[in-house]
């Protein structure tokens, strides 16, 4: 089972508000990579100010770079734009988290992702995956959880449905509702 002792790096992917950052900073000494798009990015960065300082915080954007802030001590909070993806190929990352956010990728963005995780610098590697089992994009396109790059030799520690994870919140009344389909 996942170890998320002091030293440890964890990636969050598209957190929505810093929720899981929260979490893992809260329980864990670990540094914590969070990548999302631009604009949730910096609604990240204001969500984390309530944990970590600006000074522990950095955003990554060069080649490089992210190997180089992980050799430093002087970072908790590590801020990646999506559009920088591959930067997670020069990590270190023990556990990774996407939680109802690969069914927002057109399924090439998946493949990438999972190709970021699959090639990063880890020895070891637990990734955390909640998603729909199907959702179309606005686009037309169908993601199914099902098709993502799954390889025939991950080791599978939980499959089933999420149970808590069956409403999302909203700031209208009913604020939580039920999603369109199973979340696995």
């Amino acid at each position: 089972m996942p170890e998320f002792g002091d030293g440890n790096v964890s990636l969050v992917i598209g957190d929505g508000r810093g929720l899981l950052f929260g979490l893992i900073h809260q329980n864990t000494r670990n540094r914590i990579i969070t990548i999302n798009l631009q604009q949730a990015l910096l609604i990240d960065f204001l969500a984390t100010r309530g944990f970590v300082s600006n000074e522990e915080t950095v955003l990554v954007e060069e080649d490089g770079e992210l190997a180089d802030v992980l050799g430093s001590e002087d970072y908790r909070c590590i801020m990646v734009r999506a559009d920088n993806h591959r930067l997670l190929r020069e990590a270190n990352v023990h556990t990774a988290f996407a939680i109802n956010c690969l069914q927002e990728m057109n399924p090439a963005t998946v493949s990438c992702y999972f190709d970021a995780l699959r090639n990063n610098n880890s020895r070891d590697l637990y990734f955390y995956c909640v998603n729909r089992i199907e959702k179309r994009l606005h686009d037309g396109t169908l993601n199914r959880f099902l098709d993502y790059p799954w390889q025939g030799d991950d080791q599978i520690l939980v499959d089933g449905p999420c149970p808590w994870y069956t409403k999302y919140y909203t700031f209208r009344p009913p604020f939580y509702r039920e999603y369109d389909g199973p979340v696995v």
